[in-house]
């Protein structure tokens, strides 16, 4: 199964800064990560297509949405010199505005809602 969204595209745009949070519910899911705006753009630009899991297509406010979904482990380290952590990542997104923009519609850790 391949992803909706160029992987490409995705990247393309989050290089471009043009990364938003859908609602607050996403932009909470990232604060409780401890995550900055940086760090969820290092973890876009670092999917691979062996990260893709499906495609979801639903309606949202009577509006037809698509979404790819992503399972990623991030590997990070608090402070320089300290032992490599890892969050295993559940991420859906959707690219809109032409696909200049990445939407978050979930970043939290694998299995936490």
């Amino acid at each position: 199964m391949m992803p909706h969204y160029l992987l490409s595209n995705i990247q393309n745009a989050v290089q471009n800064g043009t990364v938003v949070y859908e609602s607050r519910r996403v932009a909470q899911q990232i604060q409780n990560l401890n995550y900055d705006l940086q760090e969820v753009c290092k973890c876009l630009l670092n999917l691979t297509e062996t990260d893709f899991r499906k495609t979801q297509h639903y309606m949202d406010n009577g509006k037809p949405k698509i979404c790819d979904e992503y399972l990623f482990q991030n590997e990070f380290s608090k402070r320089e010199g300290d032992d490599i952590l890892i969050d295993d990542l559940y991420i859906k997104l959707r690219l809109t505005g032409n696909d200049l923009v990445v939407g978050l519609v979930s970043f939290h850790l694998e299995g936490s809602i």
